[in-house]
């Protein structure tokens, strides 16, 4: 059931956007501490894995990028410290306002964009513009 699941949610990520940026998690790391069981459950490395091979034989791009700080930083650049049990976002940089998960995932993004045009062999690569 999972594995048909991930197939499923990769091949609809890859068919749609031209971009994926993904957290570069330390899936060892975590697997090893308290997080084990939980990560073990994801199995998020066979995702990372059937995405990478579906966007790379669809010409798309997958970027990995540093995890630190995504959830402490907003889309606009601005530090927004929290703390682990603070569930919303609010930046009074640029007033964005939504929960914490929304603005790391924008982070993210925003980090694989960065990645994308800073690297010189794909920076002339056509892709979609990311739909949010």
């Amino acid at each position: 059931q999972r594995n048909d699941f991930q197939h499923k949610l990769s091949r609809e990520l890859v068919n749609n956007y031209g971009i994926i940026a993904v957290e570069d998690l330390n899936i060892q790391g975590l697997a090893g501490g308290t997080l084990a069981k939980s990560v073990h459950d994801a199995a998020w490395s066979d995702f990372i894995r059937k995405l990478s091979y579906k966007a790379e034989s669809a010409g798309r791009w997958l970027v990995k990028v540093n995890a630190r700080g995504t959830s402490q930083q907003c889309p606009c650049g601005a530090a927004v410290p929290k703390k682990l049990w603070d569930r919303k976002h609010h930046c009074s940089a640029c007033g964005l306002e939504t929960i914490r998960d929304h603005a790391s995932a924008l982070e993210i993004l925003r980090r694989g964009l960065r990645l994308r045009t800073e690297t010189p062999a794909l920076a002339g690569v056509a892709l979609e513009a990311p739909r949010f």
